[in-house]
């Protein structure tokens, strides 16, 4: 086995020549700082690409809460069922037959009809639906995407007590609780 300087060891670390290492070491002696060019001359720069939520001060304050005012604003506007329930099925990415049965809390069959006859939607349902609309805004922020969104809502939540997101779905309230999740998430409390 070779016994190898400080200089050699250094110089090979940081694939410079010994005479550098040595330069470098005698600057840190004398207590000046030191910067180091990894890059060969002719390498490029590859900078890696961080999700949005990395930086949540990036996003306007008020864009990580639910604006109530927003939701009875649509409320009150949604005049045809069936825009508002495709909405909802675009946006989120959930399967009509959980929508209805787990979020709505109807049957599919009901919310067929909704659909496809027009009917008016009861406003408690019409609330939920602008809710979810307005959670998934949200959830963008976080996860980027409504799949990545919709993974983490089936499985259990530590900041939710581990209960399993999507089962609060179906009031104001829980909607409200997972998009507080979505904002300590955000800003670095435990997924």
């Amino acid at each position: 086995m070779k016994n190898v300087t400080l200089y050699e060891a250094l110089a090979k670390e940081l694939s410079i020549s010994v005479n550098k290492s040595e330069a470098l070491i005698q600057q840190l002696k004398q207590g000046e700082s030191v910067s180091i060019n990894y890059l060969a001359p002719n390498e490029e720069i590859k900078v890696a690409s961080e999700p949005p939520f990395m930086y949540p001060s990036v996003a306007p304050k008020n864009a990580w809460q639910i604006n109530k005012v927003t939701v009875l604003t649509a409320v009150k506007s949604i005049a045809s069922s069936n825009v508002v329930i495709d909405e909802v099925l675009e946006k989120t990415g959930l399967t009509s037959k959980f929508l209805a049965e787990s979020v709505f809390e109807m049957t599919p069959k009901t919310l067929t009809k909704y659909r496809t006859e027009n009917l008016k939607l009861p406003t408690y349902t019409k609330e939920i639906a602008a809710e979810l609309i307005e959670l998934y805004r949200v959830s963008e922020l976080v996860f980027s995407s409504p799949a990545l969104f919709n993974s983490w809502l089936f499985e259990p939540s530590y900041g939710l007590n581990e209960q399993i997101p999507a089962t609060l779905l179906s009031s104001s309230t829980g909607i409200s609780m997972i998009a507080n999740e979505l904002i300590n998430i955000a800003f670095g409390a435990t997924a």
